[in-house]
């Protein structure tokens, strides 16, 4: 029950879905993540939202990201719209 609570929390202080919220809570301390392929074309556009207020830190607290993979992907995401 404590969990929702801090998911809840998580949600309305750092503005994450509720399963971002889960996400952040459930990861083990001291173990990296790994790389995030699943991320959509739509997660990266609510990215690009995202940045106008929150830091490239944040934004990968979010999706499970680094900070540096956030910036990337928003980079080429833009590069790529460019392009087309």
């Amino acid at each position: 029950m404590d969990e929702n609570w801090c998911a809840l929390c998580l949600a309305i202080i750092k503005s994450f879905t509720p399963e971002q919220s889960f996400e952040v809570l459930n990861r083990k301390p001291g173990i990296k993540q790994k790389h995030n392929k699943s991320i959509t074309k739509l997660d990266v556009e609510q990215m690009i939202r995202y940045r106008k207020t929150k830091t490239y830190k944040e934004i990968g607290e979010m999706f499970g990201l680094k900070d540096t993979a956030v910036y990337k992907r928003i980079k080429d995401y833009k590069a790529k719209r460019v392009v087309a």
